[in-house]
């Protein structure tokens, strides 16, 4: 049996990770380029990103409470209808 293992590193070949990346990364650029030349989605996205930056900060805070309590209901709602299927939905304090 041979206890020796072999540590080294094995070589890189930079030619042969180029090759392999240039159709991925001719294939993003020009998707870049298209969206830039057409704008369209891009430009709603910034206009949105302008407009959420742009916010009255009571709106935003009001919004997130609003979807914290409809998580909560949506926790709670599962939390009933699965509680009714298996008692191995119970509350963590019910079984401690």
């Amino acid at each position: 049996m041979d206890t020796s293992a072999d540590f080294t590193i094995p070589s890189l070949d930079l030619r042969q990770v180029a090759r392999r990346a240039a159709l991925p990364a001719a294939v993003v650029a020009i998707g870049a380029g298209a969206l830039i030349v057409a704008g369209g989605p891009l430009e709603t996205f910034a206009h949105a990103l302008r407009r959420a930056v742009d916010a009255d900060p009571r709106w935003v805070a009001a919004a997130a409470a609003f979807e914290l309590l409809s998580f909560a209901g949506y926790v709670a709602l599962l939390w009933l209808v699965a509680g009714r299927a298996t008692s191995r939905m119970g509350s963590a304090r019910a079984s401690r």
